[in-house]
């Protein structure tokens, strides 16, 4: 029995270590600053799975704690009930910049970027897809961690194409190496099919714009793709609906739907050297300016001659501490994590008659470090130097030096463990989440609920309350306890729209549990099922999470009634 028990154990580990043969280890380069921690990291736990409720709905996005925009491979359209990576697929359509908070949630302008060789320049999705090479021994040639993702694709024309990817918050760091004797592109798809629900053929054809400017030599719009300076020099075209769109040089700028573009690049001078691109995408919810911006702060331009020693295609040891290099990039970002996770001091102990650690102790200690860094994902970041759009008012705001804007807040799946490991972990992030909420009460009307850069008027209960009553009860501060005090009496008392009168389930706008009068009025302990389809649900909600009673003293004292 124990034999069998550990061949299990074994197997088990070698699914969640490989998952088909991709690697979760960067290698030593990227490796860099140490983290043991970081290291048990498995980004492919929650991945893959054949239907929406066979996945976890995870993804091995490359992005710091938090980060606005996670860059990750794209395997897959992506729309309600499917993310972007699946890896239990073989072929790679490029990487995209997704704001996707859940896999049953919708995207916020992705961006999508690819890459491909010969003539004709691919932008149908499945088309552009290519076949993820294997190395001798069967294992795919493909790297994910939090900091650094690497996969090698055959081109389709007897050569290879590997693609680097790592991110901060809201730039992508991206480098494309081209081992073949054709002209290489690369492909950005500005406005593309959206498929608005769980169904995927309920496709809408959002409008795009693109412009190009030779003295910058990007391409912005809600993003900006900038090229290092070392790169080859491109020629830029544009593709709408299938048919490339000639430029004059007087007017290079481009709107509608189905609009793509791209950037050719010559072919390299040698059949034995490779050619080398490397670029940054900037990303913004304000406006093209503030996506270049970005990129400024974030991943600003090399020196021109960071080192006599050290060029893109050629890294050296002390790669990483040259600014706006990849290598530096990427290293930032594993910084971010490893500083973070390296606040744990996980220590094995084993039985007596245990020598060594067993196959489960590994992959308990895989478990326990993914789950960390899938804490410390959401929600996402909205500000970008100290403004954020919102799309409660459709204006842009400023912040306070330091402020701060998110999104994401999947709460009804959070307020229970998620919030009070946040408290205890990063202390430093909570006064900025709560301002946010505050501030979407202030834009919106309502503290949010399923918050995805707009309320989606998803989930029952208002367990924001209970987010703001439990930081307040643990003497967080920096964050107006008065506003919060006004935000939270009203979701305890005003009724939302159609409360009162929906009852079909279909119809009802699903705000939040029934109003703190009804339940008063009729000395329930559960709301009228004539008020609301809801009432199984929407009773221990509202029951457990409301905030009826408070008190003020020199702040403000927050009791919960009912909860247990």
């Amino acid at each position: 029995m124990k034999t069998r028990r550990n061949l299990f154990l074994c197997l088990f580990c070698a699914l969640i270590c490989l998952s088909d043969a991709t690697s979760t280890h960067p290698p030593p380069a990227f490796a860099i600053p140490p983290s043991p921690g970081l290291d048990l990291v498995n980004l492919l736990i929650g991945n893959g799975g054949d239907t929406p409720n066979g996945s976890g709905g995870n993804i091995p996005s490359t992005a710091p704690p938090f980060g606005m925009t996670r860059w990750v491979a794209q395997t897959q359209t992506h729309y309600v009930s499917a993310t972007p990576y699946n890896w239990t697929l073989d072929k790679v359509m490029g990487v995209v910049g997704t704001r996707q908070p859940a896999i049953w949630m919708g995207e916020s302008a992705p961006i999508s970027v690819s890459a491909g060789v010969g003539r004709n320049v691919v932008v149908d999705f499945d088309q552009r897809g290519l076949e993820v090479l294997r190395g001798t021994d069967g294992q795919k040639k493909e790297v994910v961690s939090s900091g650094y993702y690497n996969v090698e694709l055959d081109d389709g024309h007897g050569g290879s194409i590997i693609i680097e990817q790592t991110a901060t918050s809201r730039v992508a760091h991206l480098r494309f190496t081209f081992k073949s004797t054709l002209s290489p592109y690369i492909l950005f798809e500005v406005a593309r099919p959206s498929v608005i629900t769980s169904t995927a053929s309920n496709i809408t054809f959002p409008s795009g714009s693109v412009s190009i400017l030779d003295d910058l030599e990007h391409f912005k719009g809600y993003f900006c793709a900038r090229f290092n300076e070392g790169s080859p020099k491109p020629t830029y075209g544009v593709i709408q609906n299938g048919t490339k769109s000639s430029l004059s040089p007087q007017d290079k700028a481009v709107q509608g739907s189905l609009l793509s573009a791209y950037a050719r690049f010559p072919t390299s001078a040698s059949a034995t050297e490779p050619t080398v691109i490397t670029l940054r995408v900037g990303t913004s919810f304000i406006s093209e300016e503030q996506a270049r911006k970005n990129i400024d702060v974030e991943i600003p331009d090399s020196p021109p001659s960071p080192s006599a020693f050290l060029t893109e295609s050629s890294p050296t040891a002390d790669g990483h501490l040259v600014p706006g290099t990849f290598e530096n990039t990427a290293y930032r970002v594993r910084k971010s994590w490893a500083d973070i996770l390296n606040r744990i001091d996980l220590k094995l102990y084993l039985n007596d008659s245990a020598a060594t650690a067993s196959p489960r102790d590994f992959v308990d200690q895989q478990t326990f470090w993914t789950a960390i860094v899938h804490t410390l994902q959401f929600p996402t970041e909205q500000h970008e130097r100290n403004r954020y759009y919102s799309g409660y008012d459709n204006q842009v705001h400023e912040l306070e030096e330091g402020g701060e804007s998110y999104t994401g807040y999947s709460i009804w799946d959070t307020f229970r463990a998620e919030w009070a490991w946040q408290i205890l972990f990063v202390p430093e992030r909570i006064p900025g989440l709560v301002q946010s909420m505050l501030a979407d009460y202030k834009e919106g009307g309502w503290l949010p609920i399923w918050k995805n850069v707009v309320e989606t008027n998803i989930m029952v209960g208002k367990h924001a309350d209970s987010l703001i009553a439990e930081a307040v009860l643990k003497n967080v501060t920096g964050f107006d306890r008065e506003l919060a005090w006004e935000a939270v009496w009203k979701d305890a008392t005003v009724p939302p729209k159609d409360d009162l009168t929906g009852f079909d389930l279909h119809t009802v706008i699903m705000l939040n549990d029934v109003g703190l009068d009804e339940y008063i009025t009729y000395s329930l302990k559960y709301p009228r099922a004539k008020y609301t389809t809801r009432s199984v649900s929407s009773s221990p909600h509202s029951h457990l999470y409301s905030v009826p009673l408070c008190s003020l003293d020199d702040g403000i004292t927050i009791t919960l009634l009912g909860g247990e």
